[in-house]
Order: structure tokens, then C-alpha cells, then sequence
């Protein structure tokens, strides 16, 4: 505790430092733009002609007085989107901005004007498509947004809309590509704001996103669900799993900085503030080599690198926690984003919250205590705090520091008569994530752009489980300490060809602690691991329509004195201008994972703990995986599948969360997972909908277990997912539906359920649960208050028809020796309300 809270105030004194560094000499207070006009005719003896009404109301930071006069007016332009004419003698006239159509259209060709029909045609709100001519008309375009335009096998065109004449119907004209992994981006893919980038990773922009079914905001780990091949087996975002993997072997991301704690109140809330995420990307294969670790799957998540150079914020409430974010600028070169969240259930407990509670908590003492012992009361809360400072010195650098605070606690009192007199204990758990990270970036010229970037990180699980009948407390602890550095390059030599290269270091220290009442020691486990990497890969376009991005990844481990190559491939070929081919493969390893020794440990709710590798207990985990995929899209339709083969070696049974007679069993073995998934996605102006499958098998291979072979846990042969969205002007709406076949489970032998006092269970998974089926809906409304300010409200309902599901089983022994079936369900019909203001 104490070295995290002399590194949280050394980092945030550093940020202080630093802010306090570029805010000198920059920060102004504004002024009235009439007394700044007649500064400016007294300074450069000049005479501004207007009239009082088109001056009024107008507030400005006044032009430094080493600027030119040319410069000073244009300076006043940009701030009040006024006009200024110099005319002779020195006098200058003032105008509005002329009004101009609402209605945006044009004809999109390519360069020999041949027309492009099917062109996706995108502002901020608005979407829509071209003709069989390339026509296209845009309804109440608002003169702050940019048009995008884009086409398979086309660069994208992007063009502020206020320097578009509107007097009448553009041609625009679209140059091909010589990148077809951003041709074929399938943009505002199954909501706006989601992409489906053509290296087969999802990208979640949450600035631009819309709504999915049963959401109230861009949750980025709920959002990362809604693709095939990723399912949550419990229903939370602490136990994604990405194509047959557990959660751990998942690598999750903020701004470089690697997460340990990704959920929030019962593992149902993401851990991570949308307001401090302003990109998602998902990668299920074919990872950059700049990255390691996670051999499922990595979840990178970013805020904006760009200084904001206007004031805004928001503030909102829901039934479960309340929130706010301000964007500030500090001058014209930094700005701050701070955000933060609080749950407010000591004030009031909803419906919401109770519903969550309870599913939390299933089968655990919290709610099924043990005879004799009453439930006094309990405690619960969580906050998450962070901020992110962009500092751009000039044109060829930009500096980006940030930290985040996250914190979850629960705590509960039981009562009971011992020896007739009466005693309290109490139980708790506590989650608690800190870091901070700097990243600096400088474009050296068009071709080489340099950064770096660093990071420490800090996570503590610790719980207190008091046995009030027997006198006992058992106190665990779970340590995560972790920096890093990395230095990479890019260079562009010629125009289809780019080289990457870098160096990482990272130094990670595991501490484990079981403690018994009294301070005794029961077991303490210490590990330490320090990792060196070079990775290069290239970008490039042999051919026509192909792009090829190569690449390796050379990690050297210290301790264990091991080095490991991990080659990655990632291969597009466009087909026409409709359609694609994508090829990816990738060799990864992963040298920290979760286990679980008991389910009751910290109090059952997070008993995963982190461990890493040590040879022969717990040796690295190494995934092979290779895709072959496909896309189309023309007008409004969208389609995408891939089919994909994966094994992953050096598995731990006691990483998979057995609870059947191999629950607890310190076993080696891998597993292979095959499958296809694919998706149809249809758009109009007013309607999105889509359809999503996915076919799937998972083995385990455990060569000391018997069968050797047999389902993963994880294994789910059959998902389908669809969803409707429709927004009508302020108005939007989602409805989805989710089905999977059901999970594996494992039975005991009937009538011959005991042998020599231990369950006697049938072969491992070989039975599944009913199928899982919910219905979720979400709607919000914005109500214009003035000029870029909304107020936002609507509902979110988990489990519209409150189907009852079955998401796990297994079996303890009851008091007279005979198994007794234990059943978790998925979370009832849950509603959650939400205001929101945006400022």
C-alpha cells in the first residue's frame, strides 16, 4: 500500500508539473470582441466597420500583440466564424457567415468519372448511399461535421462540409488505393461507429457509436461481444471468451498501459469509463508483432492523441452509478480530459442493483449462509477516476500522459450465537487497479515518425473470509507490479511499402499470500520475470488490389534465460470493388494467466489469481492459430465470414474453473478449437439490422486426465445473434436476440452417485445445459437545449421476457452423503434508466 501511494503522488505531482509547464504564458481570459476591435485600431491604426448586433454577444482571447494585423483577423475569424475584409486605407469590414443550404449532394466518380455506385456516403449522423449514377443527397447537414466518402478498392475522401459549395451538386472524385486494408473497411458496422477494418479487427469509435440492444452507452467490453466467436458464458465482462479461450489469455489494453481488473461492480460493468475510451480495437488474429500476450485474443483500447481546442463535458446518472467528464483546454498546444464514476448504492438501492447483487452472489455464503449464521448487513461500492493530458508542442510532436484509479469494495457482517453468546465478524474483498503511463510521438519528416511510450501498473486483490462458528479469519492476497517501455519506428520508403520496428522491455512482479488468523503465514508465492523484444513488420502492396503485412517477434525471457520467435502474417486480396480475400495466421506466447484454487475463495465473487509462468508447474502458454476469411459489401448489405483453426499448449486445468472431479487437479495439457463465423449486416438511412452465427468446437487434450480427451468448458457448438435499430430524427431504438446451444456440464453416474465417500461423476462435459435465449432492448432520446448542448434520457432492458437460463451446473455434498445439484442462472429482466447532459 504504500509504495502505490507514493507512486499514484509522484505521478499526479509529475502531471502537475507538466501541466503547470505548458499552461504558463498560454492561458488568457477572453474578452468582449467589440473592446478587442478597438485595441486593435488604436495598435495598428486601422478602422473595423460593423454593426453593433453582429458584434454582440462574441468573446474572445485577444491576438498577441506580436502577431501581424493579417494575423490578429484571421485569428478573430477562426474563433467567431465571422468574415473580415481588409479594405484600402485600412479599414476593415465585418460580416456574418452567409447562410447556406442544409441539404448536402453530389455525384461520386472515379478519376476517369465513371460512376461509383454503392458509395458510402457518412456526416457525424447521416449515412447513405449512391446511385446507379453515383448520386447522392444528404438532408440537414450540419456545417460543423465532415462528409466521408468511401468505396472497396477507393481511398476514403474526407472533406469539411463549410468548405463545400452548396449552391449546387459537386462531382467527387476518388483516387484507388494502394491499401486495401483501409479500402475495405466495412464501416458503421452493426451500429454506427463500429468497423469492421480490413485486417479482420474490430474498431469501435465511441464519439460516433450508436446503440446496441440492452446497452446504455459504448460499454467497450459488452460492445466486443456482440461479434461471432465471442461469447460471455456468465454473462459478464470479466469472462469473455474469444474462440474457445478463457478470459485471462485475453490482452487487455488502455493507452499501452496492460489491465489486470477489467469489470466493475460484480463483473458487470466494464472497469473501463467510456468517456476515457475513444477507440476499441479488436483483434481475434493476425496481431501486429508489436504486440505479445494474449493468445486468444487482444482488446486495445485508446483515448484521442489531438488537443481539444473547445470546452465540453457531460454529466449523467443511471441505477447503478452516476458520472462525469470535462474536456479542457488549457491553451492552444494541451488540453485535459478527466472523467470519473461513482456508485451510489449506499444512498439508494435500485431494482437494478439488486438484480446484479443477486446474481453476483449465487451459491455463495453472502446470500446462503450456513445455519445458525444471520446476515447483519453488507457494504458495496466502486469508483473509477481517470484523466489523459495531450500536449502538442509544434507541428512535429505530440506528448500524451494519463493515469487511471479503479476501485471496487465489498464487505458483509454475520451475526451468530456462539457458546449462547452473541458474535460479529466481518468479511470482505477488495479489487483496486492504479497506473499512469507517457507517450511521446514525433514525425520526423513525410516518411519516419518515432515514439515512445511507458507505463506502471499496480493491481491488488485481497479478501478476508471470517468463519464466525469457528473462530477463523483467512486473509488472501493477490500483488500485480509491472513497468514497461517501448521505443518503435515507422518508415515509409516509398509509397506502398512501409517498415515498422521496435524494443520492449517489461519487468513484472506476482506476489501470492494465504494467510491464517494471527498472522501465520500458510503459503507465499513471489515470482519475478523480466521480458526483452525486438519486432519488425512491413506493409505492403506487391500488386494490384493486395497487401501483404509480415512480420516477427523475438522474445527474450531473463529468469527462465528463453527465447521465443513469434511470427505473424496478415494477407488481403480485394476481389473487384465488392468483395475481399483476408489470410491470416499468427504464432503467440503469454507468460502470465489466472488460476483458481477454490471456488469460495474471496469470497467466490473474483477467485481468479493471477500467476506467472514457472517451469514445469506452470510453463508459457504458446497459440497457433491461422484464418481464412471473407467480405462483400455493395449498397447497404454487408457480409463477412471466416473460418478459423486454433491450439494453444501449456494449459493449466486449474486456469479452466473445473467443478467436477477435476476441480483443484494441477494438470498440463493444450486445447484445439475450430470453427466458422459469419455475419450479414443490412443498412438504410433509418433501419440497421444484422444477423450473426457461429459454429464452433473446442477440445481439451490432458494427457494425465482420463479420457484424455474431452468439450471444453468453454465449448459452444452453436451462437446466433441478431439485432434492429431504427432512429427517427432524435429518437433511436435496438432490439437483439441472443441464442447459444447450451454449456457443457458433467453429471453424477445415476444410482451409483457416491463411491468411497467422493461423487462419482460420469465422463467429463459430456452433457450440456438447455440452450440460452435472451431478448434485449434499448432506447434513448436527445432533446436540444441550445447550441451543442443536449440533454440525453432513455431505457436499457437485460432479459426482456425474463427467460430463466441456465448458465452453469455442478454438485456438492449435502449433510446425509448425497450429491446435491447446484444451479447459477443468468440475470433476470433487468431494467436500468439514464439522463445524460452534454455540454
Amino acid at each position: 500500500m504504500p509504495l502505490r501511494n507514493s507512486l499514484l503522488v509522484t505521478f499526479i505531482l509529475a502531471c502537475t508539473l507538466f501541466l503547470g509547464a505548458i499552461t504558463s504564458g498560454f492561458s488568457q481570459e477572453k474578452a468582449p470582441l467589440k473592446s478587442v476591435l478597438k485595441t486593435l485600431e488604436s495598435r495598428y491604426d486601422c478602422s473595423f466597420s460593423y454593426a453593433d448586433d453582429q458584434v454582440a454577444g462574441f468573446e474572445v482571447i485577444p491576438p498577441s500583440s506580436s502577431f501581424t494585423l493579417e494575423k490578429a483577423i484571421n485569428n478573430l475569424g477562426q474563433q467567431t466564424g465571422l468574415v473580415f475584409q481588409i479594405l484600402d486605407n485600412l479599414i476593415i469590414t465585418i460580416a456574418a457567415v452567409k447562410p447556406v443550404p442544409d441539404t448536402l449532394c453530389g455525384t461520386v466518380t472515379d478519376l476517369e468519372k465513371n460512376p461509383l455506385e454503392g458509395a458510402e456516403i457518412r456526416t457525424r449522423y447521416q449515412r447513405t448511399f449512391t446511385d446507379n449514377k453515383g448520386f447522392f443527397r444528404l438532408p440537414r447537414v450540419n456545417q460543423s461535421d465532415t462528409l466521408s466518402i468511401s468505396f472497396l478498392g477507393f481511398k476514403t475522401l474526407q472533406i469539411p462540409v463549410s468548405s463545400i459549395d452548396r449552391s449546387g451538386c459537386e462531382n467527387y472524385s476518388l483516387e484507388g488505393d494502394i491499401n486495401p486494408l483501409q479500402a475495405i473497411t466495412l464501416y458503421n458496422f452493426l451500429a454506427r461507429g463500429i468497423s469492421l477494418r480490413g485486417d479482420g479487427s474490430l474498431q469501435v469509435e465511441a464519439s460516433e457509436f450508436g446503440i446496441l440492444p440492452g446497452l446504455t452507452e459504448a460499454d467497450p467490453l459488452q460492445t466486443v461481444q456482440t461479434l461471432p466467436g465471442i461469447n460471455s458464458n456468465d454473462e459478464t465482462v470479466t469472462n469473455i471468451n474469444i474462440r474457445g479461450g478463457s478470459h485471462d489469455q485475453n490482452y487487455i489494453t488502455w493507452n499501452g498501459m496492460p489491465m489486470y481488473q477489467s469489470g466493475h461492480f460484480f463483473s458487470y460493468i466494464s472497469a473501463f469509463n467510456p468517456d476515457l475510451v475513444q477507440e476499441t480495437n479488436l483483434v481475434k488474429n493476425g496481431t501486429s508483432a508489436a504486440y505479445t500476450g494474449g493468445v486468444s485474443g487482444s482488446i486495445l483500447m485508446s483515448t484521442k492523441q489531438a488537443t481539444d481546442s473547445i470546452f465540453s463535458g457531460n454529466a449523467g446518472l443511471n441505477l447503478i452509478n452516476a458520472h462525469a467528464s470535462l474536456n479542457i483546454p488549457l491553451s492552444k498546444k494541451a488540453s485535459l480530459k478527466v472523467a470519473g464514476r461513482r456508485s451510489f448504492n449506499d444512498l439508494f438501492r435500485s431494482r437494478a442493483y439488486q438484480n446484479y447483487f443477486n446474481q453476483a452472489f449465487q451459491n455463495t455464503e453472502v446470500i446462503t449462509n450456513r445455519e445458525n449464521v444471520i446476515e447483519a448487513s453488507d457494504s458495496f461500492r466502486f469508483f473509477d477516476l481517470g484523466g489523459v493530458l495531450n500536449y502538442t508542442p509544434g507541428n512535429k510532436d505530440h506528448l500524451q500522459a494519463g493515469f487511471l484509479l479503479m476501485d471496487n469494495s465489498f464487505s458483509f457482517l454475520e451475526n451468530a450465537f456462539v457458546d449462547n453468546v452473541e458474535q460479529s465478524r466481518e468479511s470482505n474483498s477488495t479489487q483496486q487497479h492504479t497506473g499512469g503511463f507517457f507517450n511521446y510521438q514525433r514525425s520526423w519528416n513525410r516518411g519516419l515518425t518515432t515514439s515512445l511510450n511507458t507505463y506502471h501498473v499496480q493491481y491488488t486483490l485481497e479478501g478476508q473470509n471470517a468463519d464466525i462458528l469457528q473462530d477463523l479469519l483467512f486473509i488472501q492476497n493477490n500483488n500485480i507490479a509491472e513497468t514497461g517501455i517501448k521505443l518503435e519506428g515507422k518508415l515509409a520508403i516509398k509509397p506502398d511499402l512501409l517498415v515498422k520496428g521496435g524494443y520492449e522491455l517489461n519487468h513484472t512482479r506476482v506476489q501470492n499470500t494465504d494467510t491464517l488468523q494471527g498472522g501465520a503465514i500458510a503459503t507465499e508465492i513471489e515470482q519475478r520475470l523480466t521480458r526483452h523484444a525486438l519486432y519488425s513488420e512491413v506493409f505492403w502492396n506487391p500488386w494490384k488490389g493486395g497487401s501483404v503485412r509480415p512480420g516477427i517477434r523475438l522474445n527474450y525471457l531473463k529468469q527462465p534465460d528463453l527465447l521465443l520467435a513469434e511470427p505473424r502474417l496478415n494477407l488481403v486480396q480485394a476481389l473487384g470493388n465488392v468483395g475481399s480475400l483476408d489470410l491470416s495466421a499468427e504464432v503467440k506466447s503469454q507468460v502470465i494467466t489466472q488460476e483458481v484454487d477454490l471456488q469460495t475463495d474471496f469470497l467466490g465473487v473474483e477467485n481468479r489469481r493471477w500467476f506467472l509462468s514457472e517451469e514445469p508447474e506452470r510453463p508459457i502458454l504458446k497459440s497457433r492459430q491461422l484464418s481464412l476469411g471473407y467480405r462483400y459489401q455493395t449498397g447497404g448489405w454487408k457480409f463477412h465470414t471466416e473460418a478459423y483453426l486454433k491450439a494453444v499448449e501449456g494449459l493449466n486445468a486449474r486456469s479452466q474453473g473445473f467443478t467436477n472431479a477435476f476441480e483443484g487437479v494441477n494438470a498440463l495439457g493444450k486445447y484445439f478449437s475450430k470453427g466458422v463465423d459469419l455475419i450479414i449486416n443490412h443498412q438504410s438511412d433509418a433501419f440497421n439490422g444484422w444477423v450473426s452465427y457461429s459454429l464452433a468446437e473446442t477440445t481439451y487434450d490432458f494427457e494425465i486426465l482420463y479420457p484424455e480427451y474431452f468439450p471444453s468448458n468453454f465449448n459452444i457448438n452453436h451462437a446466433v445473434s441478431s439485432g434492429l435499430s431504427y432512429s427517427w430524427r432524435r429518437l433511436t431504438t435496438s432490439v437483439g436476440m441472443n441464442w447459444r446451444s447450451g454449456l457443457p456440464t458433467t453429471l453424477p453416474v445415476p444410482g451409483n452417485e457416491v463411491v468411497n465417500g467422493a461423487i462419482n461423476y460420469e465422463a467429463p462435459n459430456s452433457r450440456v445445459l438447455p440452450y440460452y435465449q435472451r431478448i434485449d432492448a434499448s432506447m434513448n432520446y436527445a432533446v436540444k437545449l441550445r447550441e451543442h448542448s443536449y440533454v440525453k434520457f432513455g431505457a436499457a432492458v437485460w432479459n426482456l421476457f425474463d427467460q430463466e437460463n441456465e448458465i452453469n451446473r455442478f454438485y456438492r455434498f449435502t449433510d446425509i452423503n448425497f450429491p446435491q445439484r447446484v444451479s447459477r442462472f443468468g440475470l433476470e429482466r433487468t431494467v436500468n434508466l439514464f439522463v445524460k447532459i452534454e455540454f
